[in-house]
């Protein structure tokens, strides 16, 4: 850990409005931040972020402005034409302003008129505050019609529920679901068996919703043919240890602010790993399927997110079932939740193993299900299969954000700063990763076995107990 970390102060930049001064702001030690990282949008899309290293008396508006540009004068330009709008050669403090509305503002208000219904799904355990942060969230959100299921993962007391029945009991489309299997697989699947929507939204109870999340979700799975699934970005909500901001290298999904489609024909990353590495098309904070795709392939793995350590696998899994069906999946970066990533740094190390556990776990389950696949992994994929057990790239100088025809990559590129031993750890966890999936999936066998015995003791036999 460096003793020289200096926070970073979170920030949100609208490009359609003035651009203000950013003023000198203390964070929870009492001092002063000394730079800043803004997610920074024009019309309400989102371009990427940028870094600011601030001055004493922080940074003027015009000081903003540059900054930006030199960073994503290339994502404006695009944006703007997207938006069919000329081209600028600079910004200024006064933002972009445009006379006529914005085609992709005209675009969000006539889907709005015509959006799908949609069941957003929670699954949480143990932690009352944070699902009642998140539901409030939730109820701001710009879309006319959707349901929001919460489902409490085998808690070990009724803290959730009474939260969610004294603070939102009256709320009409706020359900409270209790699943007793552990494992986020079985609180998820149990979400899905509940969904009334015709697309179902997956988020964390750790995250804060944007107020367009839902809406940009639901759109996107109309800007390709057979969609099955939308995936969306996490930012940070605060960035205030080392460990905050190793966690936003991890993956890189921070900087991935351009639209992709990924499929197995027209849209393909022309990495020769995919669609196995299909981690690469999102992240479970933020995952949507259109319902009726999502129990077709079976839901999500249950023994992959089960066992210790605590695996996501089953995410991957979930994404690779929807490409190898026929599905189409878009990564959508304006659809965003603003993620409370873990502070320390033991528990960080916890999470970099466990990831790389279920990087090999979930490979093992390809393999498992279909064993003929067995091929490709020889002769197609090998040199992929290869890359995950090297040591992720560094840059030597900090990077803003990923150009606009980055292609997607297997092997990740961290900051310099990045440590060694997260990297160690990680490989250990990929290592380890077969055996902790056969492992884990005797222990789902036990799990079914002693829920089949439960039910067959009660009368009625289902776990899932409506409170509101």
């Amino acid at each position: 850990m460096s003793q020289n970390f200096e926070p970073i102060q979170v920030l949100e930049i609208e490009l359609s409005e003035p651009i203000k001064d950013i003023l000198p702001k203390q964070h929870e030690d009492g001092h002063d931040y000394k730079r800043g990282r803004a997610l920074v949008r024009l019309f309400g899309q989102s371009l990427g972020t940028v870094d600011f290293q601030y001055r004493a008396i922080g940074l003027s508006a015009a000081e903003v402005a540059h900054t930006i540009w030199s960073v994503l004068s290339a994502e404006i330009n695009l944006c703007l034409s997207q938006n069919s709008l000329p081209h600028i050669h600079s910004l200024n403090v006064w933002g972009i302003r445009s006379v006529s509305k914005p085609q992709c503002v005209k675009d969000r208000e006539q889907f709005l008129k015509k959006a799908p219904f949609a069941t957003v799904v929670i699954a949480t355990r143990n932690r009352p505050d944070l699902i009642s942060n998140c539901l409030n969230g939730l109820l701001q959100l710009n879309y006319p019609h959707y349901e929001i299921v919460v489902v409490d993962n085998n808690p070990s007391n009724n803290a959730t529920a009474e939260v969610v029945k004294r603070d939102f009991g009256q709320v009409p489309n706020i359900r409270y679901v209790r699943e007793d299997r552990p494992g986020l697989s079985w609180a998820r699947d149990c979400g899905l068996a509940h969904a009334k929507g015709e697309i179902t939204v997956f988020t964390d109870d750790d995250v804060v919703v944007d107020k367009n999340w839902l809406l940009e979700i639901a759109k996107a799975f109309t800007v390709a043919d057979n969609v099955g699934c939308v995936t969306g970005v996490f930012v940070a909500r605060e960035l205030e240890t080392e460990a905050q901001v190793w966690f936003e290298e991890y993956g890189g999904w921070h900087k991935r602010f351009q639209r992709r489609i990924f499929d197995l024909k027209k849209h393909h990353t022309g990495n020769q790993f995919f669609p196995y590495n299909a981690w690469v098309c999102g992240s479970g904070a933020n995952i949507a399927f259109k319902t009726e795709v999502l129990r077709d392939i079976g839901g999500f793995a249950t023994e992959l997110s089960t066992g210790t350590p605590a695996m996501a696998g089953e995410e991957a899994f979930s994404f690779f079932s929807t490409l190898t069906r026929g599905y189409t999946i878009v990564h959508e970066p304006s659809a965003i939740v603003h993620h409370t990533h873990r502070r320390d740094y033991a528990g960080f190390k916890r999470q970099v193993y466990g990831y790389g556990t279920s990087t090999t776990a979930y490979l093992t389950k390809v393999l498992v299900s279909k064993p003929s696949r067995i091929f490709d992994f020889m002769w197609l994929a090998l040199p992929g299969i290869k890359n995950l057990f090297k040591n992720h790239v560094k840059n030597q100088a900090s990077v803003n954000h990923a150009p606009v025809d980055k292609p997607v990559s297997s092997l990740l590129r961290y900051e310099a700063t990045y440590p060694d031993e997260l990297m160690q750890i990680e490989r250990r966890g990929k290592m380890y990763g077969p055996l902790a999936y056969f492992k884990s999936v005797l222990n789902d066998r036990k799990v079914r076995r002693e829920f089949a015995a439960h039910n067959r003791e009660q009368t009625p036999p289902s776990p899932n107990i409506a409170v509101a």
